[in-house]
């Protein structure tokens, strides 16, 4: 019993799942109308048709397997009468393995297997002893990888001891035999087809073998019984879905009717309630109506606040910027008045300071952010005015912008402008004093978003080997690292072969 319900899970299943889905739509038409439900004669007949079904897959597997059996066994006589012919019968236990003979038998095999790749595998046995024993049994590529490889696909040595089975003793007493049950030996799991070999006095000497893998056997045979299952489900399943329609329909009909008695309800409610809506939205209307009128009212003076606001902005940069250059001018003229060089020369680094910032806030009151600057527009002006101030020849030292484009608010313009005021000064003072011609490189990127990096560049005499910007005594050096921690960023010298190469990473 336990194996009949193994062999046809299958068809249990799809009898099982069947029922299932007439009790669900049985439960939905009572859902349609509770008092009513599928009549008996439905399910009798669908248990009559599973009942016929079952035969139906019955009668598909043994097809299947009778095909499959007339396929192997065509084989088998046709390999049998042509080693016959190849003198079969003359090999004997002592015949060595190069035999010329024994060689042309394993060769016909080989070539057997190549060009049939349905069949496993074909050899031949003999009884010797009273025993059955492998007789001619070629190397086989069982895996069809090309190669023959380990114990398993190696060939057979003569005289190898084999069991004896039903099928085997059958076709030794001269009758083909095919054996539909799975055998299971060293080398796998076969169906086998077994055939009479007759020597030249018409005895049975040997008997051949054609092994086909039980596996792809049994496959054949499960693929055949569910297309079977398949085509038993068309017919169900057109019978189930037109008991699902018909009680669809029904109870779609039902639920209509109880729609329109709801629907009609609801429009004498909802008639009601719009007439008292109507007067409630005429007044919604007109209070909405002058709330947009004093938030546009709102609008319109809040944008001349902002006008008014942004012009005064602008007009204390341009004051701050107008301040900044009296003050610039003021130290010019006291530097001049100086005769002590190092006090003249501190007044001039004020002057280019307070410069620098002069620019910043007039490219503010220009501009038409006045929250952020474009800091590249911003380093040509400025390297410009230090150009100027300090009367350099262009020709003679060159400047090269590598800048992307980039904004920035005032409140790292300050010191950024500071540090480079104070570093291309000091380039412009200290680096082509030995040098007739020289070139400055100003780079900024960003990095990463609001990461940016500040990198000048020259190729003059630069700083000793040694050199420990933390321990400068001059005020530019300190400013500038100043600064830089004020905006929480790094500075660093970065050695050359030639010249130097300052560096400043600061956030944004």
């Amino acid at each position: 019993m336990l194996a009949f319900l193994k062999h046809n899970l299958d068809y249990l299943t799809f009898c099982a799942i069947s029922l299932l889905i007439f009790l669900v739509l049985n439960l939905f038409a009572k859902r349609s109308e509770p008092e009513k439900f599928f009549p008996i004669g439905v399910f009798i007949s669908v248990f009559l048709f599973l009942f016929l079904g079952f035969f139906l897959v019955v009668w598909a597997e043994n097809f299947a397997k009778a095909n499959f059996q007339e396929l192997i066994q065509g084989f088998a006589p046709t390999y049998a009468r042509e080693l016959e012919r190849a003198g079969h019968s003359k090999i004997t236990i002592d015949t060595p393995p190069d035999d010329p003979l024994y060689l042309k038998l394993i060769n016909t095999q080989l070539r057997w297997l190549k060009a049939n790749r349905i069949v496993d595998d074909v050899y031949t046995m003999k009884l010797h002893e009273e025993k059955v024993v492998l007789w001619v049994d070629s190397e086989t590529d069982y895996n069809r990888d090309g190669k023959y490889e380990g114990l398993r696909e190696s060939r057979t040595i003569m005289g190898e001891e084999y069991r004896m089975e039903y099928g085997i003793g059958q076709a030794f007493n001269g009758v083909p035999f095919f054996e539909s049950q799975p055998m299971s030996d060293r080398w796998g799991i076969w169906v086998s087809a077994f055939e009479p070999m007759y020597d030249e006095q018409g005895k049975v000497e040997a008997i051949l073998g054609v092994d086909f893998d039980a596996a792809r056997f049994e496959r054949v045979v499960f693929w055949r019984r569910l297309l079977a299952i398949a085509f038993l489900s068309l017919p169900l399943a057109i019978f189930a879905t037109s008991i699902n329609v018909i009680f669809h329909l029904k109870y779609q009909v039902q639920k209509r009717k109880n729609a329109e008695k709801e629907i009609k309800r609801s429009y004498d409610l909802l008639e009601a309630r719009v007439k008292e809506r109507t007067v409630d939205l005429a007044n919604a209307v007109e209070v909405l109506n002058l709330q947009m009128e004093e938030r546009r009212k709102a609008e319109e003076n809040l944008k001349i606040s902002l006008k008014e606001k942004e012009s005064l902005l602008r007009e204390i940069h341009h004051r701050v910027k107008n301040n900044l250059q009296v003050i610039s001018s003021l130290l010019n003229l006291q530097s001049d008045s100086l005769t002590e060089s190092k006090a003249s020369l501190a007044l001039q680094n004020s002057r280019d300071r307070v410069r620098s910032m002069a620019l910043l806030h007039q490219q503010l009151y220009q501009a038409k952010d006045l929250a952020h600057i474009d800091f590249g527009e911003y380093l040509k002006e400025l390297i410009g005015s230090l150009f100027s101030s300090y009367q350099l020849d262009s020709s003679k030292i060159g400047v090269a912008y590598k800048v992307d484009k980039i904004f920035i608010d005032i409140a790292l313009a300050v010191p950024c402008a500071l540090i480079v005021n104070e570093l291309v000064t000091n380039i412009l003072k200290h680096a082509f004093n030995e040098k007739e011609k020289g070139n400055v490189i100003i780079q900024m990127h960003e990095i990463s978003p609001k990461n940016f990096t500040l990198t000048i560049l020259d190729d003059g005499i630069g700083f000793p080997s040694d050199y420990d910007p933390s321990l400068s005594k001059t005020l530019g050096l300190k400013l500038v690292m100043a600064l830089t921690e004020q905006m929480g960023g790094q500075f660093k010298i970065i050695p050359q072969q030639k010249g130097t190469c300052f560096e400043i990473k600061f956030k944004g």
